[in-house]
């Protein structure tokens, strides 16, 4: 009976001290492993809308204009690495970009803000700075003393003795080569920055010819115009695998005959009579004789780098390839080396007798 009392005793006694005290907060588990002691992981942190840039061409444009500071090019011309060329002398060592002829006028640009002017089909030269900060990567001939000229960050035009800067500003991301411009006439130009646009008026309104949201004739060129070539009657267009053509100034556009193969069509070249198309690295090359209408396969012989940089056509079946070095087609199928690969060259001219070439270290060559 003592037994029992005790046993009652301390069990009314807890039970007042829990009545006092609450109930305790239960033990912490020591942790067993020793990656239960991790703290958990941090959400990622959400994604950022991707910035939507403004349209450069949209409004009136501005032009501010400088005088145009030349000296003539003096000294005598280096040795030519062939033959079939002839060297001329360029007063520079900066590597030369794009060439472009109209009539008895070639205008060539390059790094450093470098331009070469010629009036008498490259007899003699005189040497221009725009800006020694800013390589110039692409060439119009308008005339004799009119250029458009497309520079890493600017668009410029040269009239006479005047240097004209647009207020556009191109956002390159280190694609400096692609920007191309061609033209009509002094005020009517093309100009491809993976959209095409054109102004009829000099260059103070552009119009968007071709743009990410334009429906294409093939629906998977959308969103990427590739290279142009021709005249604003006679345009070619390169857009992923495919080539479209417009012969109204980019009213309207119809699909050519270049069908795909296991390349983009990233080149096109458009001569007297000729199309040429060129695909991306395995060099696929395709000519046409009816306006863009049949292709028919031309390829390269294989080289250790078959990557094509340009293809230009010179009209009657004679095509340059800017490809490990310069392959010439001399107006019948097959092709062989013209120029060596370390002069990494690119080509312009009127004709298949009026080529000239133009590459590192102030390079400029022509054949006749």
């Amino acid at each position: 009976m003592r037994f029992l009392f005790f046993a009652i005793s301390v069990a009314l006694h807890g039970c007042a001290r829990s009545a006092r005290e609450g109930t305790a907060a239960p033990r912490a588990s020591t942790p067993k492993y020793w990656w239960e002691t991790k703290a958990p992981p941090t959400p990622p942190a959400p994604i950022a809308k991707p910035i939507v840039q403004p349209d450069p061409w949209a409004g009136a444009q501005t032009w501010t204009r400088a005088p145009l500071a030349c000296s003539p090019v003096a000294g005598p011309a280096p040795k030519s690495p062939s033959t079939a060329w002839t060297a001329r002398a360029s007063g520079t060592t900066e590597t030369l970009e794009a060439v472009s002829v109209a009539g008895d006028a070639v205008w060539i640009v390059g790094g450093a803000g470098t331009i070469l002017h010629s009036i008498d089909h490259g007899k003699t030269f005189r040497r221009c700075i725009i800006t020694d900060t800013e390589t110039l990567t692409a060439v119009w001939a308008a005339g004799a003393d009119v250029a458009w000229i497309v520079g890493k960050t600017h668009l410029f035009r040269i009239e006479g003795s005047d240097l004209a800067t647009s207020s556009i500003t191109f956002d390159r991301e280190g694609n400096e080569s692609e920007i191309e411009v061609l033209g009509g006439s002094a005020t009517e130009v093309f100009i491809e920055d993976e959209v095409l646009v054109r102004t009829v008026d000099g260059g103070t309104t552009w119009t968007h010819v071709i743009d990410r949201s334009t429906t294409y004739p093939k629906p998977t060129c959308a969103g990427h115009v590739g290279e142009i070539s021709g005249t604003p009657t006679n345009l070619f267009m390169s857009c992923s695998f495919f080539v479209t053509r417009t012969t109204d100034g980019g009213a309207t556009w119809s699909a050519s005959g270049w069908q795909p193969h296991t390349e983009e069509a990233l080149h096109v070249g458009v001569g007297p009579g000729d199309v040429w198309v060129a695909g991306q690295d395995s060099l696929e090359l395709g000519r046409s004789i009816d306006g863009g209408a049949t292709f028919t396969l031309d390829p390269l012989p294989s080289a250790p780098d078959r990557r094509a940089f340009r293809v230009w056509s010179g009209g009657d079946g004679w095509a340059w390839v800017s490809a490990d070095g310069l392959w010439v087609r001399r107006g019948k199928p097959g092709w062989s080396r013209d120029l060596p690969a370390n002069l990494h060259v690119k080509v312009g001219g009127s004709g298949a007798k009026d080529v000239w070439a133009v590459g590192a270290k102030g390079l400029v060559l022509h054949r006749l």
